[in-house]
């Protein structure tokens, strides 16, 4: 898909970000500093409400010096699947050209991570302890805790680590991608 630019601008009466010019729509963006710098890729049901999210987490006036310029490709109807794939492609596609992982795509305790980006991330869920303060002892007790967790809970990721340290690539995409939808 291709991908349009927005300069963003401030609105005049009110100081703020204006973000009345990006789409609505569901679709993929990623969010540039006044440097040029890439600050975070996302994908989002609606990239203008995903963008004023970031703004508010961020703050004046910080954000008008981080929230610069944003490009976005509109995907209105598609797939998880498809969001995804262009999201890593997107990744994968600044790592290719010389970039890191964006400050705000970063696991939360790695170093130069900004966890402002993913102000949802406060809002989410503790993580889920199937054994409790006794642990699980036997097979039956975990395949128990197992479908409790299951049945208990609309979507459950098993993962290693935690969403703040995962473990492995995997994990931390997957973690990362829950925290966006």
């Amino acid at each position: 898909p291709i991908s349009d630019e927005y300069n963003m601008n401030v609105d005049v009466i009110s100081g703020e970000i204006d973000i009345s010019v990006l789409p609505e729509e569901m679709g993929v963006y990623a969010i540039y500093d006044s440097s040029g710098r890439l600050q975070y890729i996302g994908l989002s049901r609606q990239i203008q409400k995903s963008v004023e999210n970031h703004a508010k987490s961020i703050g004046l006036p910080e954000v008008l010096d981080l929230i610069s310029t944003v490009r976005c490709v509109e995907m209105p109807g598609e797939s998880k699947e498809l969001l995804k794939e262009t999201w890593e492609g997107w990744i994968k596609e600044h790592m290719a050209n010389g970039g890191e992982i964006p400050a705000g795509n970063l696991p939360e305790n790695a170093p130069g991570a900004d966890p402002r980006w993913r102000s949802r991330s406060a809002q989410a869920k503790p993580s889920l302890s199937l054994g409790g303060v006794g642990g699980i002892v036997t097979p039956a007790e975990a395949l128990a805790a197992v479908r409790r967790a299951v049945e208990e809970n609309p979507v459950i990721l098993f993962m290693k680590g935690t969403p703040a340290m995962p473990q492995c690539g995997f994990s931390a995409r997957t973690s990362g991608l829950l925290r966006e939808i």
